[in-house]
């Protein structure tokens, strides 16, 4: 059984005016149940809809039962009772449309309270339990009395309940001036309620936070307590937590369709060595060991760890430095957080939290997580408490920091050491305050006053991307994929367009949607600034040929950039012609303008997969490579080029019985020389042109009747033997 249990009770309103946000909120409540029902099975979830056109709930019955007025419990209906959470869960949530029936949240919130009270009189419902109440709140509602009010907190209370609330469209305009004077007083209503309880509220103004609301995996956080020393007299018991870990996208597992109708369908994978010296045997598990390549030749070493340095369990200050010499690009690693374990011990390292934050100082510890971990150096980061009525502790925040041997060194010119007739590339005060307007004019974090942030509407005054409100795009992606997958095997991935949270997070923002004192800062550039398109020149020398003798020495050595290109398989460099993607890479060369590395790349391409080819393996992608070449000439206009390597094979692969199958190919895909009706000027009619492939073609078939003279002596040979008794 697992330590920690929650029970959640999400009130959703789905009447007639929340026909644009449900969406959103529909998928969120998704994710919400999908994340526990695969990372926290032993959590139960409920569901209850107000608004619906129906009505489907336990008060209402009572209500009636008992004889009394049940109006204000009307089109209210609980979809999924309090339970671990199921594919059946999962249906009913994607299920979820707007009602035409008219409820109020504070009914809505009764029945919630009601699920959650005869679940504890039903078993023992341990553990965290939450009321998620999503609404507008702009619907006229009753106003509370102090004694109802009084009623509700008491049972929130009694029955120990967080209630969240969830205000939709909250900074958004209202539909109307009745909607904005309700909203007003109901979240008023709402806010002196959570003063009296344990609960949040979060205003939610557009789509895109609806669409970023819960965590899909919550990691409980484990304690490992160490001792901190300081000198050989002072020790503090403390305890370190993880505070960051990268949290990856699930890995997927091979799966075999005809094996899932008799097992799981899961596809093991085994490994297996054998030795060069006898292949029939497998090397057995004891027989292998690690190794080292040293040089030419492998150091065995039997045991790893007796060349790691360890100095068992260890936690020890080092010494103190200046914050400024420790700055944050410098943290390697995940994040760690460090507090007391007793209230003593917390004391004890407040003082130093509290002095190591006056100096402005940053400790320097030295830590082994375990009696077998390698030992690592840690800046602390004093963390003191924001205040001390919220039960905080003040604390370190532990980060890895680099050896010597981690940087990686880089040198760059300052504009001291141009030459004198660059210097005119020095920006100018003018420069530099355009570009400081353009960075303040983008920052995330808006520097305002409070006041200020509170009149934005709680939108524009509010830092984007915090990495405590972020979440991954790509998680939230995965997992609603995955969930709809299992609904529905047919399901397909959905357009990355539509999905609100991976448009704000990664896409790029067209200029136009930028603030407008940031596109005023880049109107600025181009008059102050020489800023001009550079358009690449194609190059017209012959296949092969050196470089033009304007390039430098050092570029020629250094070789060409690298080109980026993206296809099916993925995004890959492409420097050359290889012989993999020939077609591909030669045209990724042609769109960067680098015309005489492609055409010398691409016959060297051919050459090779003709010359490597078993039997006729190659010649089909050598022929296509070949028809790409000759395309690429027309358009560029080197029909001699082409002509001569055209040649070049026919020497080469004509008269080689190994390679000829290559030259009869082409001949019979009608490889001709460049004609002048391709291309103007290039010397060969296409009459001439096609009689090159009939003749071609002509020898080619009358060749293999040579070898039929030299048939003789072997019908001599075999009669010879026949003759034998």
């Amino acid at each position: 059984m697992a330590k920690y249990k929650e029970a959640a009770v999400v009130v959703l309103d789905v009447g007639p005016h929340m026909a644009n946000p449900l969406p959103c909120l529909r998928k969120a409540i998704f994710l919400l149940a999908e994340g526990k029902l695969l990372n926290n099975a032993q959590h139960e979830v409920a569901v209850v809809l107000f608004g619906t056109t129906e009505t489907e709930n336990e008060v209402y019955k009572e209500f009636i039962k008992e004889g009394g007025d049940a109006s204000a419990y009307k089109h209210i209906s609980v979809i999924q009772p309090l339970m671990c959470p199921d594919l059946g869960c999962l249906g009913k949530i994607n299920n979820i449309t707007c009602g035409r029936g008219s409820s109020d949240h504070v009914s809505a919130l009764l029945v919630g309270i009601d699920l959650i009270k005869k679940a504890i009189e039903a078993r023992k419902l341990s553990g965290k339990r939450r009321i998620l109440l999503f609404s507008t709140y702009d619907s006229e509602v009753e106003e509370l009395d102090a004694e109802y009010r009084d009623t509700i907190i008491n049972e929130l209370s009694k029955i120990g309940v967080s209630l969240e609330g969830y205000g939709v469209g909250d900074g958004a305009p209202a539909r109307s001036p009745e909607a904005a004077s309700n909203r007003e007083r109901n979240l008023q209503g709402l806010h002196d309620l959570l003063a009296q309880v344990s609960g949040s509220y979060k205003a939610l103004p557009t789509e895109l936070q609806m669409s970023a609301l819960f965590t899909l995996k919550h990691t409980a956080g484990t304690a490992a307590k160490h001792t901190l020393r300081i000198g050989s007299t002072c020790k503090i018991e403390v305890e370190v937590y993880k505070k960051t870990a990268k949290e990856n996208v699930p890995s997927l597992k091979m799966y075999n369709v005809p094996a899932a109708a008799g097992g799981s369908g899961i596809v093991k994978r085994e490994t297996e060595y054998r030795a060069p010296s006898n292949l029939d045997r497998a090397v057995a598990p004891e027989e292998k060991t690690k190794a080292y390549r040293y040089g030419h030749q492998l150091v065995p070493v039997h045991d790893d760890f007796v060349l790691k340095y360890t100095t068992g369990k260890l936690l020890e200050l080092v010494g103190f430095t200046d914050a400024n010499n420790v700055p944050r690009w410098h943290y390697t690693g995940e994040c760690q957080v460090m507090v007391g374990q007793t209230p003593v011990t917390a004391r004890a390292l407040s003082a130093l939290v509290q002095a190591l934050h006056r100096q402005k100082k940053v400790a320097v510890l030295r830590m082994a997580a375990t009696a077998k971990s390698e030992v690592m150096l840690l800046a602390g980061t004093p963390c003191p408490a924001r205040s001390a009525a919220q039960d905080q502790q003040d604390c370190l925040l532990l980060n890895k920091l680099p050896f010597s041997d981690d940087f990686r060194q880089l040198a760059f010119r300052s504009f001291q050491d141009e030459h004198p007739t660059k210097q005119h590339l020095r920006p100018t005060l003018e420069q530099k305050a355009i570009m400081h307007q353009l960075v303040h004019s983008l920052q995330l974090a808006p520097n305002i006053s409070a006041a200020a942030r509170l009149t934005a509407g709680g939108v524009q005054g509010q830092e984007q991307l915090k990495p405590e409100d972020t979440l991954n795009p790509m998680m939230q992606r995965f997992y609603w994929f995955i969930g709809q997958r299992a609904l529905d095997p047919q399901y397909q991935v959905p357009d990355a367009s539509e999905d609100l949270l991976a448009a704000a997070v990664l896409d790029q923002k067209p200029a136009d949607q930028l603030p407008l004192t940031a596109q005023r800062a880049l109107e600025a550039l181009p008059s102050n600034f020489d800023i001009s398109a550079q358009e690449q020149q194609l190059t017209t020398t012959a296949f092969g040929a050196a470089a033009p003798a304007a390039a430098s020495a050092a570029s020629a050595d250094a070789g060409p950039a690298p080109v980026l290109a993206a296809d099916e398989g993925g995004v890959r460099l492409v420097s050359a012609v290889g012989t993999a993607h020939p077609v591909e890479d030669f045209n990724t060369l042609l769109e960067s303008g680098l015309l005489d590395q492609a055409f010398s790349g691409m016959q060297g391409a051919i050459i090779s997969l003709v010359d490597a080819s078993l039997g006729a393996r190659n010649y089909s992608k050598a022929a296509e490579a070949v028809q790409a070449l000759r395309a690429a000439a027309v358009k560029h206009k080197q029909p001699a080029q082409f002509t001569s390597f055209l040649d070049k094979l026919r020497d080469s692969y004509k008269p080689n019985p190994g390679k000829r199958d290559f030259w009869k190919l082409l001949m019979q895909q009608g490889m001709a020389p460049i004609s002048d009706d391709e291309v103007e000027g290039a010397g060969i009619s296409n009459e001439a042109a096609a009689e090159y492939v009939r003749k071609h073609s002509a020898d080619e078939e009358a060749a293999p009747e040579a070898p039929k003279a030299e048939a003789a002596p072997k019908e001599e040979e075999e009669d010879e033997f026949a003759g034998m008794e």
